[in-house]
């Protein structure tokens, strides 16, 4: 079984998980992993693991800081090494509801069909 893939409502059967899977993504983690070797390209494994740093010191400076504009900052700039590691493009924005208030978001997702 695969740290941190959970078959929500057995959406996959167990099978699949335990016996295919392993082929399926076999091809993807050797291309990744010549990527490093050959290409000096991190794969996204490495790039998770290495945001572990951060992780923790941005969450140390979010418990002490207060202003939320400053706490936005702290969050975006971590969120953005993550989004990039994980291989969405970085389209950070406020997003404005119908009461005026703002939401920040970190990057939209759409279907070809502009969905």
């Amino acid at each position: 079984m695969w740290i941190g893939i959970e078959n929500e409502n057995e959406f996959y059967s167990h099978h699949y998980l335990a016996e295919v899977f392993n082929g399926d993504i076999k091809g993807t983690l050797e291309d990744w992993a010549q990527s490093e070797k050959e290409d000096d390209i991190r794969a996204p494994y490495t790039q998770l693991k290495s945001l572990r740093q951060h992780y923790f010191s941005t969450h140390e400076k979010l418990n002490k800081e207060r202003r939320l504009t400053k706490r936005v900052e702290l969050q975006r700039e971590f969120f953005k090494q993550l989004v990039d590691a994980l291989g969405f493009h970085w389209q950070p924005q406020n997003y404005r509801l119908e009461d005026h208030s703002e939401i920040p978001v970190l990057a939209t997702a759409s279907q070809s069909s502009g969905a």
